[in-house]
């Protein structure tokens, strides 16, 4: 019988496993040990295993008990189990990706299913992100050279140990210039404090672009597969040009020829961050769908 339990950060090395050998390349956020747990305080995400498979139960805005797609060896197979004992009266899937409705079609008798524009992940391929050749790319081009001619001393530097507390620091001013007071932008912020406090653990890399002594901005972001997953990027914007110097310079610095995507995750349906990622032109939205299956 299914069990599931609230996830700690304490499960983090035994589960982010789950996540590096999952056979589907979804490329979506919500498939990564990253997401998955500096989101699991504020989504009250609870995980069980069955079929060398995770499951994960959470309560996404109010909304009520959801469930994410199993991830792992058998997927299928847990997804069989976990409807066997919880479907009775009807289940609701969220983040699903479009990869894995047709699992969800062959296993429940009808499937309702509403794609959720807000939370489509960005995805770009590395090298034209990096290198920002070409028309479309003018714009960022022009802010970064005028970073480079105004801060000829700055730097990109790996977050070490000598390092992670001015990153923190970083963050704990950023929140206070400008955090708009939202309980999830709390969250998010108070995530992040504990990705730097349990920094060896969550094992990502991550950057501080520096100007002298100053850190004008931070960037954490984590490699499964084929794809780069930025989870933390925060700059300071009275340094114009700080935000795409950050963003390019970190994906130059992940040097794995492997690495051929980056993604830059949802804008939530900010305008403002819309036009800022779609500025960058990605090369697929990767579509998410909130499945009520019956």
């Amino acid at each position: 019988m299914l069990s599931f339990t609230p996830l700690t950060l304490s499960e983090y090395s035994s589960l982010r496993a789950f996540f590096t050998a999952d056979k589907k390349k979804r490329r979506t956020c919500d498939y990564t040990a990253g997401t998955t747990f500096m989101w699991r305080r504020y989504f009250r995400t609870e995980y069980a295993v069955a079929h060398d498979t995770l499951l994960l139960r959470a309560r996404y805005f109010d909304s009520g008990e959801m469930y994410t797609f199993p991830v792992g060896q058998n997927p299928e197979r847990a997804l069989i189990t976990l409807r066997n004992e919880f479907g009775g009266g009807g289940m609701r899937f969220c983040f699903t990706s479009s990869e894995d409705l047709p699992a969800l079609r062959a296993a429940f008798d009808t499937v309702e299913i509403t794609e959720e524009t807000d939370w489509a992940d960005y995805l770009y391929a590395k090298a034209a992100f990096e290198s920002v050749q070409g028309k479309r790319y003018h714009g960022q081009r022009n802010f970064i050279s005028r970073f480079r001619r105004t801060y000829p001393e700055a730097a990109l530097l790996p977050i070490a140990p000598e390092n992670i507390s001015a990153a923190r620091a970083f963050i704990m001013a950023q929140y206070a210039r400008v955090s708009d007071g939202s309980s999830m932008a709390m969250a998010e912020h108070e995530a992040i404090l504990e990705l730097f406090d349990n920094y060896e653990l969550y094992g990502m890399r991550g950057a501080l672009l520096t100007v002298g002594e100053n850190v004008v901005g931070v960037t954490v972001g984590d490699v499964i597969g084929d794809t780069l997953y930025v989870h933390v990027e925060k700059a300071d914007t009275s340094y114009v040009g700080a935000y795409p110097m950050l963003s390019t310079a970190f994906a130059s610095s992940v040097r794995d020829p492997a690495v051929l995507y980056i993604n830059r995750e949802e804008d939530m349906g900010d305008e403002g961050l819309r036009r800022a990622k779609q500025s960058w032109h990605p090369i697929r939205l990767i579509p998410k769908y909130t499945v009520i299956c019956k």
